[in-house]
């Protein structure tokens, strides 16, 4: 997602968007809506759950990173 002017992360026009399943699968941010295909709504109501149960919806994308970094290599 970009922070330009005419396309801020908050606007009307990124509410409005349809994000890919590989939106939902591999970006930083969680997309508003969800996809139109099957998969992909799965994938978003599961990463949906995830990051609202554990908080990880108010981080930042450099912490999510640093956070799933951390558990993935913790030994």
């Amino acid at each position: 997602m970009t922070t330009s002017a005419g396309n801020h992360v908050y606007s009307s026009a990124e509410w409005k968007r349809q994000p890919s399943t590989a939106d939902v699968v591999f970006g930083l941010e969680l997309p508003y809506r969800a996809p139109n295909s099957s998969i992909g709504v799965f994938c978003w109501k599961w990463r949906m759950w995830f990051e609202s149960t554990f908080a990880l919806s108010m981080l930042q994308p450099w912490e999510k990173v640093l956070i799933s970094q951390y558990f993935l290599f913790q030994p």
